[in-house]
């Protein structure tokens, strides 16, 4: 097989090196943004290759790979660059790099494979070597004359840069390559070259001799010389040197107009702009040629002035820049890049009124009315609160960018961006409808805030305007053609944001002071954030500080529009402040506005009309909103209104999906203990307890034990109590009932028993059996095995929410004195700090017993009562879980069985008990106790066995 030329397998590979005027596809994956980046130094690149400058053209192209790394097409254009020069290696590494990028690429392996051997290389261009004025010219006028010869054979001028021989045609032409060039690049086109910047050799006659029937004086013949030398050296790119002959040459014979502009070519060449100028306005004011050149000469001052305003601007010096980049603008006048580069510096410094003038002047130039400074004189007038005026702009500017390309829609976007900052949503949908397409996320992002605040939520999220975004100007150059676009800005930071996210950390820690602190800082920050000002209420009002949110909350509706959620929250304030005339008036103010959020609906309906509050969350859970929400803020809203079971099934598949978060799992455990699932109740508290000791959930000591409590709680299913009383039994124990004697007696007791179905929401059952006797008695009372008695009942607890148990009991006969009979019992108990707590050494305790029953057989009715006053003492010093408990006592019972006289008794005191905590674990709080308590009790009425000494124990395991 035939192998490839290296040049032919390279053709294949890049479709042919593009001529530099002309589209470049350069390949997929390539964004218009990338290519306006990319293209510059592909233009710089192929004039590198041309000039054969090795280095720039390396650097060139590696740097457009870098920008487009997947861009096979300029790989290809970096491996010409190695084979141009030799590298042949390189360009095989390249296309090695590459194939292992793109594997499927045919022409990347033709091109590898078709590789040859380096071209030889170009030899150096002569250098001529300057000597001294005088030397110079005897030595060119003592050499042959050179007979006319056309111009060497460089680069023929484009005729664009030929026809531009009058300032009128040059700017005509300027403005007319401006526009081309900034069309051609928004559709994804690099800027022209095919106008270069500096006018061409080609363009000026190579210098005459004298006519032959003339004879040529000495310093004719040797300004002639030094004349050829000089456009000899123009050729070769050695133009100090050709302007060092050509002024040598114009000094000889100053009124030689070929030599006056081969010394300006020669010096614009050099970048002695300034000279140029001031050489074409000595005697040349006439000369069209001159004109031309001193005219090209401000246009390339004016380059340098852009290419140092973008450094400024880059560097974050923006005063710079707009003094940079105004030079640029005055020098330039027909440029439109350089216009627009200063008017978008003049946005980036935030001088609105510089910007409205400034774009004013140079709309009125003819040709200037351009789509790019109408959008930044618009911006400026809306910054400075002329709407109607900034509209009229953006209207224009869209009405000149209609074309389908990325001016187009870069343009929309930004009057899109000024439409949802003046409010204008309606506005801004039209903009974007047109632009709405498959994965456009710019477009998405801003429809999405457009509809914000047309659309209900389910959470309060009051709507927030976006603030105005500047656009931005976006410039590059390459061979002195400045380009420069308008991008839509990205949205300016949010100062109040930090404090908002410090002000959300601290309101989930419950350190509600810090979060109203850092709230107050974000709505200084920001004090237009509606969002800012419904946090630092919120956070006012749970730092338990109503008052201060309710002037807040006064505040902030006294300004613009009212906001529901604001109207909502304030409601509730004045319904704790107890104003219910303002509180109904907000509800309904709030409730009448469409754009109130469905949970601040829930919240109002719920204190005067629950049922309708559960029918609106009935309704959003069978609409599209609830796809808004997280399993865990459903769970939340559930809970509101009092649905348990949707709330759990919410919790659940938080869990199960992982996004439960920790400081929902007590919630989470509550809602299933209460639907009397107790075993996941249990395991959403051991997760809780296991978070708080990983330091994952900020839980106090106390509530830690609680939540153990609830464990232990909620875990058993069995238990045994003893009991051992003189003159007195526990209250609700086993003993309950027995025979009261009127002397002085010690009673013993026991009881096991067992919750079949476990704790459930709190109402249980229990089956339970044991005994009881009367060890001792005073005097002949009756005491020991006689007195035995057996017991055998079930007992429920009907209601969650109440201590009130209900049982049936079989007494059944041991002893000779006991007996069969059946017994119904009721007993009530309230409790308050009767647990051991650990946030505090002492603490306020009450306990109440009440109880009455009837034995069915024997036709006797019993009740008995005992209330508790004190303060329970934790004694640290000997142990945390011992517990003294000094109190008043006042007690009474009655006996249906006993004499008239005798059948109550009544007595108060004091008393004083101490119960010892234990049997518990890493989960579960102390489960069991020992409790002696000792009263001494005064007779208030009935019997005499109402007073003296009370003494009892009791095991409660």
């Amino acid at each position: 097989m035939k192998r490839l030329s290296p040049s032919l397998a390279l053709t294949l590979l890049l479709a042919a090196l593009p001529a530099l005027g002309q589209p470049v596809d350069l390949g997929p994956g390539v964004s218009g943004y990338t290519r306006f980046l990319v293209y510059p130094h592909l233009q710089k690149g192929f004039q590198a290759l041309r000039e054969a400058q090795q280095t720039l053209a390396y650097e060139e192209f590696e740097q457009a790979l870098k920008l487009a790394p997947d861009s096979a097409v300029i790989a290809g254009y970096l491996v010409e660059a190695y084979r141009h020069f030799g590298d042949h290696d390189k360009a095989r590494q390249l296309l090695q790099r590459q194939l292992a990028r793109h594997p499927d690429d045919p022409r990347l392996r033709q091109a590898l494979a078709s590789l040859g051997p380096a071209a030889p290389t170009r030899p150096p261009a002569p250098q001529v070597t300057a000597g001294g004025a005088g030397d110079r010219a005897a030595e060119l006028a003592a050499a042959p004359a050179p007979a006319p010869a056309p111009a060497p054979a460089v680069e023929a001028a484009p005729p664009r840069a030929r026809a531009a021989a009058t300032p009128d045609a040059a700017s005509a032409d300027a403005r007319q390559t401006s526009r081309r060039d900034r069309a051609s690049s928004a559709g994804g086109r690099p800027p022209s070259r095919s106008a270069p910047a500096t006018t061409r050799l080609a363009a000026l006659a190579p210098p005459a001799m004298p006519p032959a029937n003339q004879a040529p004086q000495h310093g004719a013949r040797a300004a002639y010389a030094l004349a050829d030398a000089a456009y000899k050296a123009s050729a070769t790119g050695d133009f100090a040197a050709a302007a060092r002959d050509a002024r040598q040459a114009l000094q000889l014979q100053p009124d030689n107009a070929d030599y006056r502009r081969l010394l300006a070519y020669a010096l614009l060449e050099t970048g002695a702009y300034a000279d140029v100028e001031a050489l074409a306005g000595e005697r040349s004011s006439s000369d069209p040629a001159m004109v031309a050149l001193a005219d090209q000469a401000r246009r390339q001052r004016a380059y340098v002035e852009f290419e140092a305003a973008s450094r400024s601007l880059a560097a974050g010096d923006v005063d710079g820049a707009v003094t940079q980049a105004a030079r640029g603008a005055q020098l330039a006048p027909a440029t439109l890049a350089q216009q627009v580069q200063w008017l978008g510096a003049l946005a980036a410094a935030q001088r609105w009124s510089a910007l409205d003038d400034a774009a004013s002047q140079v709309l009125q130039r003819p040709g200037m009315d351009d789509a790019d400074i109408r959008l930044l004189r618009a911006h400026a007038r809306q910054r400075l609160g002329r709407l109607d005026d900034a509209n009229a702009d953006y209207d224009r500017a869209l009405a000149l960018s209609s074309d389908p390309d990325t001016r187009s829609r870069n343009a929309r976007l930004i009057v899109a961006d000024a439409a949802l900052a003046a409010g204008q949503t309606v506005r801004a949908e039209q903009l974007l409808a047109a632009l709405s397409g498959p994965a456009d996320a710019a477009v998405d992002a801003r429809l999405r805030q457009a509809s914000a605040g047309a659309r209900r939520t389910l959470l309060p999220s009051p709507t927030v305007v976006p603030a105005l975004a500047t656009p931005r100007v976006v410039c590059v150059g390459s061979a002195h053609t400045p380009y420069c676009e308008l991008w839509p800005g990205d949205a300016p930071a949010d100062p109040g944001a930090v404090h908002a996210d410090a002000a959300l950390r601290a309101y989930a820690a419950r350190s509600y002071a810090v979060a109203a602190t850092q709230a107050r800082s974000a709505v200084e920050q920001s004090p237009a954030n509606r969002r800012y000002q419904l946090l630092l209420v919120r956070a006012l009002l749970a730092a338990d500080q109503p008052q201060q949110a309710l002037e807040r909350a006064n505040e902030f509706l006294s300004h613009g529009e009212p906001e529901p959620e604001l109207l909502a929250l304030r409601s509730a304030l004045h319904r704790q402040l107890e104003h219910p005339q303002a509180a109904a008036a907000d509800a309904r103010a709030a409730l009448a506005d469409p754009r109130l959020s469905v949970s601040s609906q829930i919240d109002l309906l719920l204190p005067s009309d629950p049922a309708q509050a559960r029918a609106v969350f009935a309704a959003a859970q069978h609409s599209p909103m609830m796809g808004e929400l997280s399993d865990t803020d459903a769970a939340y809203l559930a809970v509101r209104v009092g649905d348990d079971a949707s709330a759990a099934q919410a919790f659940d598949r938080a869990a199960q999906h992982g996004q439960l978060p920790d400081h929902a799992l007590l919630d989470a455990g509550y809602v299933a203990g209460r639907l009397g699932r107790s075993q996941v109740a249990v395991d959403y508290f051991k997760r809780a307890i296991d978070a708080a000791e990983a330091g994952r959930l900020a839980l106090t000591p106390q509530r830690l034990f609680e939540t153990r409590r609830e464990v232990a709680d909620r875990t058993r299913t069995w238990g045994a109590i003893l009991s051992l009383g003189y003159r007195g039994v526990s209250p609700g124990g086993q003993m309950a009932g027995t025979p009261t004697t009127l002397g002085d007696s010690l009673q013993a007791g026991m009881e096991l028993y067992w919750r079949p179905a476990g704790y459930r929401d709190g109402s249980y059952y229990e089956l339970y059996g044991g005994g009881f006797q009367t060890p001792w008695a005073k005097g002949a009372a009756p005491s020991g095995g006689p007195t035995t008695q057996a017991m055998l009942g079930a007992r429920v607890k009907p209601l969650s929410s109440l201590n009130l148990v209900l049982a049936i009991e079989r007494r059944l006969k041991v002893g000779r004195l006991s007996s069969n009979d059946w017994l119904l019992r009721a007993g009530y108990s309230y409790t308050h700090g009767t647990d051991l707590r650990i946030d505090a050494d002492s603490w306020f305790t009450v306990q109440v017993y009440a109880e009455a029953g009837r034995f069915l057989r024997a036709h006797r009715s019993y009740a008995t009562f005992e209330a508790n006053l004190g303060r329970s003492i934790r004694l640290n010093d000997i142990d945390a879980q011992l517990v003294l408990f000094p109190h008043l006592v006042l007690a009474a019972d009655h006996d249906s069985k006993l004499a008239p006289g005798q059948r109550s008794a009544s007595g108060a005191g004091i008393g004083v008990a101490a119960r010892c905590w234990f049997n518990q674990d890493r989960y579960q709080a102390p489960r069991s106790y020992l409790d002696v308590s000792l009263q001494y009790r005064a007779r208030l009425g009935g019997d005499a066995r109402g007073k003296g000494v009370f003494l009892r124990a009791t095991l409660n395991f």
